[in-house]
């Protein structure tokens, strides 16, 4: 059953890499209007410490945005089938077949997840429950 809730915010999470692992804050957006907003509902600073989990969402725009971001297209599973970085404003981007949700934050040039990473915890979680 989908939550009707407009944000659910806010966990950890961490992803799981060959020799490494991130936690960052997320934010989930799971109602069709949190979902079209995605990262233009709060300022860059906002997000600075935090990612955006869309969820259900194949694809993403950058639309009216102001900076540059980095997606991740994730399966059901939790596991990561695309990433694309530094994705300038006023741009789309369709995941692959079989994403099932998005997940974004600012462009930075610190190292982020990866094509093939799994994402553990509550996310992975929570992507089976929406």
């Amino acid at each position: 059953m989908r939550a009707s809730v407009h944000e659910i915010p806010i966990d950890k999470v961490s992803f799981q890499k060959t020799r490494e692992s991130f936690t960052r804050e997320t934010v989930y957006a799971v109602s069709w209007s949190t979902r079209m907003r995605g990262m233009l509902a709060r300022p860059r600073i906002y997000w600075h410490t935090r990612q955006l989990l869309i969820s259900p969402c194949r694809a993403l725009h950058t639309i009216g945005m102001r900076y540059a971001i980095d997606a991740a297209f994730i399966d059901r599973y939790g596991q990561v089938i695309a990433v694309v970085r530094d994705m300038p404003p006023f741009r789309i981007a369709v995941g692959p077949s079989g994403t099932y949700a998005v997940l974004e934050r600012p462009s930075e040039k610190e190292q982020w997840i990866q094509v093939g990473d799994i994402l553990k915890g509550d996310m992975n979680e929570a992507l089976s429950t929406l």
